[in-house]
């Protein structure tokens, strides 16, 4: 969905650019003729306003990083939502962290009480996750900066999106993002971290980079290393895709929020529907709509009708396991003997909400069937119920 949409002569470019001035003509981030990357970062630093931005190789990559960049490390817990992709409860145990992850609320998003009644004398950070839409930022800044917790936010789901028009992101002391093919823009795989703090900055560059300091008065083979890092460099060619695709934000979103807000319109006409409610409506970017059913069945029956029509769900329900906590016992189980009867029993709320809710992706193409198609869908479910 949404940039993967518009491949197209920006992207390709770009890529020429790096064939007709870098020889050889593939390098990684770091190589001497290596400046498509770099560029990236350097204009997604200014679309953000802020100080600094670091190009990474996928969006699992950019939530580790900036975890570890925040200062997240063995023997911390970090406060998550029950409801998002496992990538940055990957991170988290990467770092020798342990998740804890909370209840949503009405907006998908977790809820600020409960964040709250989990913070112990271990908590270290609190990782934001918006899933599609801000969560309630003043709440959870509040309750950071009363129990002297780190914010990080991984709005991987959300590039675009703002909460009291400040990008999401930019709340915390470091942000992340995914450029995959199913976010707002994409690169193939990649992902970037955004912040303003210099040295946070500089451990999420030198952790991405197998700990080189990045000293620009010696050769790259004499340079210095702090702590150990890993391999998450951004290639030159996704970066150059990455460049071409940053010049079609601004289309994207407004193309989103357009089809957007006309089916949210449509579907809340449909009595027995309710459409999932958000910490701020106008900062959605729009690229999913989430809607609410009475039972779990009508879920169901109505994602499998949608279906059958070609029209697909989004996560909800059709990749559900991957996003649930309750749905990773292999996770919990690594974690804590027993845990998979937890697992069964835990997170009611968030199982309750995530199982009736059916979540559709918006194309940026303007489609009056299709959005015929789902409207009269649910319609017919529910008048058949």
């Amino acid at each position: 969905m949404a940039g993967a949409e518009l491949f197209g002569d920006r992207e390709l470019k770009y890529i020429r650019d790096i064939f007709e001035r870098s020889q050889p003509a593939i390098l990684y981030r770091y190589h001497p003729k290596a400046w498509a990357a770099a560029l990236f970062e350097t204009r997604i630093a200014e679309h953000f306003g802020l100080n600094h931005a670091h190009a990474v190789s996928s969006g699992t990559a950019a939530i580790e990083t900036a975890l570890h960049a925040a200062g997240v490390g063995p023997g911390d817990e970090v406060i998550t939502t029950a409801f998002t992709f496992l990538a940055p409860i990957e991170a988290i145990l990467k770092l020798g962290a342990r998740p804890v992850c909370v209840e949503i609320d009405e907006t998908l998003n977790f809820d600020p009480d409960a964040v709250a009644a989990a913070v112990t004398g271990r908590t270290k950070a609190v990782c934001a996750i918006p899933m599609w839409g801000a969560y309630d930022v003043a709440r959870i800044q509040e309750i950071c900066s009363s129990r002297n917790l780190i914010l990080v936010e991984d709005a991987a789901q959300c590039l675009g999106g703002t909460y009291r028009g400040k990008a999401l992101g930019k709340h915390g002391v470091i942000g992340s993002f995914s450029l995959d093919f199913g976010k707002t823009l994409s690169a193939g795989e990649a992902g970037f971290v955004v912040t303003d703090d210099e040295e946070i900055y500089r451990r999420a560059s030198e952790y991405s980079d197998h700990g080189h300091v990045h000293d620009p008065s010696v050769p790259r083979g004499q340079d210095g290393v702090r702590l150990p890092g890993f391999n998450y460099r951004i290639s030159e060619l996704t970066g150059a895709v990455a460049l071409g695709q940053l010049e079609r934000l601004d289309d994207v979103l407004n193309r989103q929020r357009s089809r957007s807000a006309k089916l949210k319109q449509s579907l809340s006409e449909v009595p027995g529907l309710t459409v999932r409610r958000s910490s701020d409506p106008e900062g959605e970017p729009g690229d999913t709509i989430i809607v609410q059913l009475e039972t779990e069945a009508l879920a169901s029956a109505t994602a499998g009708r949608l279906l059958e029509k070609g029209i697909g769900s989004k996560i909800l329900p059709e990749a559900l396991s991957w996003h649930f906590a309750g749905a990773w016992d292999h996770i919990w189980s690594a974690i804590d003997g027993g845990a998979p009867a937890r697992a069964a029993e835990g997170w009611p709320r968030t199982r309750n909400l995530l199982y009736r809710s059916v979540a559709l992706g918006i194309s940026v193409n303007e489609d009056s069937k299709w959005d015929d198609t789902v409207v009269g869908t649910f319609r017919t479910i529910l008048e058949e119920s």
